[in-house]
């Protein structure tokens, strides 16, 4: 049993209480617990952004909101199990011509009053109202698997948009260092220039390099700025919780090698994803729907008793002493032919039922096909990021060897320019390496049914 299943019992309870679960799910582990103080939105790290999705993200409001609504579905089929009270009461006068009359003696009053308190109790309906109290029970459970599953996703946007934050600086990072060497070795050349040692040739080369250099350091600041405000809105966070332009995230790519065995989890994302789970809730729930359709072929019967009070009809006064006493009763109505109707209503259910069961065994192959990219894109990734490591090591061993041949008169401009080049581009591709490992292990994470770590 995992986290979330250890939880749908509290859970329940919580929306009882007062229709708020999300500090349910921060109490699950170390990432998720509650805050004392507002965040730092200058310095948000990941289990904070996780912690304020769960309160704000509207997809998970919205999901929150269809579990209450189940729940008091849930209270509503019960209703239907136990007896009802009803009070009904009136009061009328009526035109004189109505009341009968023999010999010219007219009786009964013109006004007159009635009261009564009936208990009824339903003693058999066919098994439909059992049964739409087991399918609402069901549907609420396959509601708590809706809020795992939609938890889980918002999750992992959260943590790849947070990781795009990540990407976008680092990236922004790598070209601005880039400037500034490209900017170093602008002033170098100038200085040489005004040596004599170089010719104008090098200056002008150096500076549209450096021009060069600054359409992806603009375009980086952009996607930086894009990229945050994506963040934003995964987090719920308006205008008027934090300015725009102050929001920006703490920590840094990591790699951590991680082995993943495919059989094992395409076994454990078929056993654990809520998205499975549901389905499974749902199609026992259409079983029920079966039930309760052909429930219309078989009687009902209810009892009831209760007690009344009404104004006597020979009494023409309004507050004469009254008629009161006990009344008891069953009724029973048996719809014996409604022109096939409980027939279709069967084969709808029957319908249903089918189309659940579709449902789960396509959402099966689709979970084994998620699985299956997902444990190809963490090796991908994690060969890409070791490759990416290692080009970034020769790159920055073949400008220090460029720079070293120049310096010597060896080589030249361009040797330095291109190996400059080579290793801004290095850098590049490995934050872009670390970040597609990131986030490929977030992935098969939630194709395992887990949460984001």
């Amino acid at each position: 049993m995992n986290q979330f299943q250890m939880l749908i019992p509290s859970l329940i309870s919580a929306l009882r209480v007062n229709g708020v679960f999300f500090s349910l799910f921060l109490s699950v582990n170390s990432p998720l617990q509650a805050a004392a103080e507002e965040p730092n939105w200058s310095k948000l790290t990941i289990g904070e952004a996780y912690e304020y999705a769960l309160k704000h993200n509207s997809d998970i409001r919205t999901v929150s909101e269809r579990l209450q609504q189940q729940e008091g579905l849930i209270v509503q089929t019960r209703a239907a199990r136990l007896p009802s009270i009803d009070a009904n009461a009136q009061i009328k006068r009526i035109d004189s011509q109505l009341l009968p009359a023999f010999n010219g003696q007219t009786f009964g009053a013109q006004n007159n009053w009635s009261a009564d308190v009936t208990v009824t109790q339903t003693l058999l309906s066919g098994g439909k109202n059992s049964a739409a109290h087991e399918r609402e029970r069901l549907r609420l459970e396959a509601a708590t698997f809706e809020v795992q599953s939609v938890v889980n996703s918002v999750l992992l946007s959260v943590q790849e948009s947070f990781a795009s934050v990540l990407l976008r600086r680092a990236q922004l990072d790598v070209r601005t260092k880039s400037t500034e060497l490209l900017a170093e070795v602008l002033r170098n050349e100038e200085a040489k220039l005004r040596a004599g040692t170089v010719s104008d040739f090098n200056v002008l080369r150096a500076k549209v390099e450096l021009a060069n250099s600054q359409t992806p350091l603009i375009r980086g600041r952009n996607e930086l700025k894009l990229s945050r405000e994506d963040l934003r809105r995964l987090l719920g966070l308006s205008e008027d919780g934090v300015a725009i332009g102050a929001l920006d995230v703490e920590g840094a790519l990591t790699f951590s090698p991680r082995i993943a065995d495919l059989e094992e989890s395409i076994r454990t994302a078929l056993t654990a994803r809520p998205e499975l789970k549901r389905l499974e809730v749902l199609v026992k729930a259409e079983e029920s729907g079966i039930a309760i359709a052909r429930s219309g072929f078989l009687p009902k019967v209810d009892v009831f008793g209760g007690w009344a009070v009404q104004q006597s009809p020979f009494e023409r006064d309004i507050d004469s002493d009254p008629l009161d006493g006990w009344q008891v009763g069953a009724r029973s109505s048996w719809n014996l032919f409604n022109s096939f109707g409980t027939v279709a209503q069967v084969d709808q259910a029957l319908s249903q039922r089918e189309q659940a069961k579709i449902a789960l065994r396509q959402a099966k192959l689709d979970t084994e096909v998620e699985t299956r990219r997902a444990v190809s894109s963490l090796i991908e990734a994690q060969e890409l990021v070791k490759s990416s490591k290692e080009v970034v090591s020769q790159a920055e061993e073949s400008l220090r060897r460029a720079r070293v041949r120049f310096d010597s008169g060896v080589g030249t401009q361009l040797e330095v320019l291109d190996a400059q080049v080579a290793l801004t581009d290095a850098r590049s591709n490995e934050v872009s390496a670390l970040y597609e490992y990131v986030v490929a292990s977030a992935r098969l994470d939630r194709a395992l049914g887990n949460r984001p770590a």
